[in-house]
């Protein structure tokens, strides 16, 4: 095993990603507050907001007359750019289900469970076999901050 520790020296057992630039990681967070601003702002225009003349020369009058460019065009885009790639991932592969860790674990049925559970077993009974093989276990994190269990073989 000399010569193993000696090829294992230049691996990083950890790495960090960082964001490929700027503007993904304030979209990021513009995805997010897209969704908050479509519901206040359906919220607030359907029950709280005051129904105004056509004539209304206030802020909240203009709101009113405007509704499809303040609500539908956000909301239209953001069904588009995130519903519609969950749907055809499901299709494809379905790992948001299947390697979901989230608050809608509780809810899946026992099968879904069961199956979310064996490749986790699996994976910390095979990591000795992978690593006499040469393999080294290293951790990625992605930049929003997922970690990622891996094996890297030479």
């Amino acid at each position: 095993t000399g010569s193993q520790s000696s090829t294992n020296v230049g691996i990083a057992r950890y790495f960090r990603a960082s964001w490929p630039s700027r503007f993904h990681q304030i979209m990021f967070i513009i995805r997010p507050s897209t969704d908050v601003y479509i519901l206040v702002m359906f919220v607030y225009l359907s029950f709280g907001a005051p129904h105004s003349g056509e004539n209304d020369p206030s802020l909240w009058g203009f709101f009113n007359r405007h509704r499809f460019f303040f609500i539908w065009i956000p909301f239209l885009w953001r069904l588009f750019q995130s519903f519609f790639h969950f749907l055809l991932s499901l299709a494809i592969i379905p790992a948001p289900l299947i390697y979901n860790e989230g608050p809608l674990l509780r809810f899946y049925p026992k099968w879904l469970l069961n199956s979310i559970a064996e490749p986790n077993a699996y994976r910390e009974i095979l990591r000795p076999r992978l690593e006499s093989f040469g393999g080294i276990s290293i951790q990625i994190v992605t930049a929003d901050g997922v970690l990622l269990d891996a094996m890297y073989f030479r």
